[in-house]
């Protein structure tokens, strides 16, 4: 399951205004987002180097270095 799918629910309610608390609510949100998207990146490329298949491996972690410079 992707995390965007499975979280576009949450994304509504954290979207929702709740004075001060907004900010740094959706901050939280965005760190956690992208902390499950790294761990899902590298899930991925395990398995694919469980499987034998390192061009895909490869590919998966010059990825991961061109998000982490941005």
């Amino acid at each position: 399951m992707k995390i965007s799918s499975a979280s576009a629910s949450c994304m509504n309610n954290a979207s929702e205004s709740i004075g001060d608390f907004d900010t740094p609510r959706l901050a939280i949100w965005s760190a956690v987002k992208s902390f499950f998207r790294k761990l899902d990146r590298h899930l991925t490329a395990i398995a694919y180097a469980e499987a034998g298949n390192f061009d895909e491996v490869q590919k998966i972690l010059d990825q991961n270095k061109v998000q982490a410079q941005r």
